[in-house]
């Protein structure tokens, strides 16, 4: 999944519901003041009010899996938007501070979908944009997976069975596997363990802001080092994806010159240094598997 892939996937998160929750965690990582004061708030209700959420939650149990996977995402969107909003102007939001936050958000992306030739004059024309490109998106990101044998034709099958939520929900986290594992190689094992409790979006942004200091991740990270004139040359990109592009230009000769030592066809070679930065790390894993006792070459 590339990072173009990754902002439709978001974008398509953050307005239509699609926010992927954290993973389902173990009861040793809950906040114990969070689970007290929950408990002490639901005590103080009324026996009315209880009743009622219990029969809120027995209506939400009742739904298909597809439908209770988008409300969860959709509450988790606005608790997202929320926590964004309050870390950027210091203090919990207002009701009308979140609403002129997601009129922003609405707006913005209407704008990204008009600037890549779609059409999202309305809401309505922006949500059909952001399901059609999500569609798309996990589509690929599971051929992907498929033709890497990463997954069996059965359990391929089940995931493109489900709901629209429900595919995105299983994309994101194995995306996020993904994402841990590649991180992982040449990192603390503590520090690839403690990404395991964030969420797959939270897990995408923390590698990207390590890109800087690792460059690329994965095996390749360690055959492909970046030296301190490369992180001076690349220190003022303006985002993420110019890093991305501007590392591969940097590296594309030291690039070339591996994946052609390690008996790689020319044309895919070219394929890799023009495509997508994750797929190229992706290949480079299996690629080097088998020449990991094979001397690290210097950086020219």
């Amino acid at each position: 999944m590339n990072a173009r892939l990754l902002i439709v996937l978001s974008l398509g998160a953050t307005l239509a519901g699609f926010a992927l929750r954290p993973d389902v965690r173990s009861t040793d990582v809950i906040d114990p003041q969070l689970l007290r004061a929950n408990n002490e708030r639901w005590q103080s209700l009324p026996e009315v009010e209880r009743e009622a959420l219990r029969e809120r939650f027995r209506r939400f149990r009742s739904l298909p899996p597809g439908e209770q996977e988008a409300l969860d995402q959709r509450s988790a969107t606005l608790r997202r938007l929320r926590a964004r909003l309050s870390q950027r102007q210091g203090h919990e939001p207002t009701a009308e501070e979140a609403a002129l936050e997601l009129s922003r958000v609405v707006k913005d992306m209407q704008q990204r979908i008009q600037d890549a030739g779609g059409s999202a004059a309305t809401t309505a024309d922006l949500l059909a944009q952001l399901d059609n490109r999500t569609r798309r998106c996990i589509e690929a990101f599971f051929d992907n997976l498929g033709r890497r044998q990463r997954l069996s034709q059965p359990e391929l099958a089940r995931l493109r069975s489900q709901s629209l939520p429900e595919q995105l929900r299983d994309a994101l986290l194995l995306f996020k596997a993904e994402q841990i594992n590649l991180y992982a190689e040449g990192a603390r094992p503590d520090e690839a363990d403690a990404l395991l409790p964030l969420s797959p979006l939270d897990v995408a942004a923390f590698t990207e802001r390590q890109r800087p200091v690792r460059g690329y991740f994965g095996k390749l990270g360690r055959w492909v080092p970046l030296t301190d004139g490369d992180r001076k040359f690349l220190a003022d990109a303006d985002n993420a994806l110019e890093f991305k592009e501007r590392l591969r230009e940097l590296k594309s000769p030291q690039l070339r010159e591996l994946f052609i030592a390690q008996g790689l066809a020319a044309e895919r070679v070219e394929a890799l240094l023009s495509g997508p930065v994750n797929e190229l790390e992706r290949e480079a894993d299996e690629v080097l598997a088998t020449a990991a006792g094979t001397e690290v070459p210097t950086p020219h």
